[in-house]
């Protein structure tokens, strides 16, 4: 372990993510800096009828996603899903296995590729969706879907872990990875 003063884990201009950037500089948003690949965990919840849960987020590009977001420096994929559904929900649950795991290359000039980890969800009782508390920074609306319509709402990259045989939880994980987008794929979109 590093003593206070030299160059170490204990030095403030030396710690890299929840607080400072490497070379010491502060970071902007403490607990949100990622220098590498971004990390993003979301949640599958499903009700009684096999429906999904989806929130439709107010960000810079408003859509309706699976509970979850980025998962903070110093901090699991696990913990992080766990921790976008409180925040998002007001619902603290336990996540369960992981389901699948996705690879996707930067969509526009200037992002970075992320990989993006989905676990399976507890199946939330009517007690449980009575305590729903939207966070009204982060989403302005939840649903619930079946299969067939959540894949329709969703963004294609995530609306491949919402339906079929992959929902029947077989304790095997899938991974998925996208081709990098080419010039011309907006025409096909």
């Amino acid at each position: 372990m590093a003593s206070v003063g030299t160059p170490g884990l204990h030095d403030p201009g030396r710690l890299v993510g929840r607080d400072r950037a490497v070379g010491g500089e502060p970071v902007t948003n403490p607990g949100t800096h990622h220098p590498g690949t971004p990390l993003i965990a979301r949640v599958l919840l499903t009700d009684a009828t096999n429906r999904v849960l989806i929130v439709h987020t107010i960000g810079s590009v408003p859509r309706w996603i699976l509970p979850g977001g980025l998962v903070d420096a110093q901090e699991s994929p696990r913990a992080a899903a766990r921790r976008e559904v409180q925040e998002e929900l007001g619902l603290d649950v336990e996540v369960g296995p992981l389901l699948t795991q996705e690879w996707t290359p930067p969509r526009t000039p200037g992002r970075r590729a992320r990989l993006t980890f989905y676990f399976t969800g507890p199946q939330l009782s009517h007690e449980d969706v009575a305590r729903i508390a939207l966070q009204e920074t982060e989403v302005d609306a939840m649903a619930w879907a079946e299969r067939d319509r959540a894949r329709e709402l969703l963004p294609t990259t995530v609306a491949l872990h919402v339906g079929g045989p992959l929902h029947a939880y077989s304790g095997s994980t899938y991974y998925f990875e996208h081709p990098p987008r080419r010039e011309h794929d907006h025409l096909i979109d």
